[in-house]
């Protein structure tokens, strides 16, 4: 069987260039790598982009997604979308079938959100029409995950897939739906017919009352989300799993998960082998 699971976020420190990426996921049995805005990406570099595409082809690489993460809710969310843009043509020099992007970038501070809910979804509906179309133009398709506190959630999520009037894929992210104090396993039998892609990532969801660290994440009702190897955390992968096998999902696994513990090589094999297990499960 070979694997599903995606280098998407490093797993590992001290890599200097996506080239590094690819070579992580050769020399880990895997053949996808789903690229964010780091490294020689940091910006849209569409011409590194073809050059990183001739090095994956020979290195037997493919790119089944690109990501980005932006702000597109902000007041210079216009210069964003046209970063956006610049990032459907790396997707597309990249042969990515798929851009993912976030809408509004901030996980930290529900005050923000709340205090201007009206405004910031709004801009986030005229942002994600826009670089739908761009990309459409191109063949490239848009997909969004839940994320964040505004755009996320079964209710949240739902009424922006109705409201932005656009046929956008979906991202069912395991750790993100954490953030509104909700799991897996009921956002992605509400949005299976659009699910096209997979992140995973765990948290250790502990309880948490005073003030918030900045540096820190947390839900929406203020519990402490910590990042950890996956099946150590809060996330129902088994529920998780079990609903990707119920909708008959076929795309790949983007490990969303830092350098973790002493040995970060022996948490990627870890990660990577629990979801070769549940990808084993789904195919029985």
């Amino acid at each position: 069987m070979k694997s599903r699971a995606c280098i998407y976020t490093s797993p590992i420190k001290g890599l200097k260039t996506y080239l590094d990426v690819i070579d992580v996921a050769v020399e880990f049995g895997l053949e996808n790598v789903e690229t964010i805005n780091s490294y020689e990406l940091r910006e849209p570099n569409v011409e590194f982009a073809k050059q990183m595409h001739e090095y994956a082809d020979k290195k037997g690489v493919r790119f089944p997604c690109v990501s980005v993460g932006l702000n597109l809710v902000g007041d210079n969310g216009p210069e964003m979308i046209e970063k956006m843009k610049k990032y459907a043509d790396v997707a597309k020099a990249l042969g990515s079938p798929y851009l993912h992007h976030t809408i509004a970038l901030e996980c930290r501070n529900p005050k923000v959100i709340e205090e201007n809910r009206s405004l910031f979804y709004k801009r986030g509906l005229e942002a994600v029409r826009t670089v739908f179309d761009y990309a459409a133009e191109i063949g490239i398709r848009t997909v969004y995950e839940d994320q964040g506190y505004l755009f996320n959630g079964v209710q949240g999520f739902g009424q922006f897939l109705s409201d932005v009037d656009r046929e956008v894929g979906v991202v069912a992210d395991f750790g993100n739906i954490l953030f509104v104090d909700e799991g897996v396993e009921s956002f992605i039998p509400t949005f299976a017919d659009r699910i096209v892609n997979v992140h995973i990532k765990d948290y250790i969801v502990t309880p948490h009352e005073g003030e918030r660290d900045p540096k820190d994440f947390y839900s929406w009702n203020g519990n402490l989300l910590q990042d950890c190897a996956f099946g150590k955390g809060s996330v129902n992968m088994e529920k998780g799993f079990a609903e990707l096998k119920k909708i008959g999902y076929k795309g790949t696994f983007a490990m969303e998960c830092p350098p973790l513990g002493e040995d970060p090589r022996e948490t990627l094999r870890s990660n990577i082998a629990l979801i070769d297990h549940y990808v084993k499960k789904m195919e029985e």
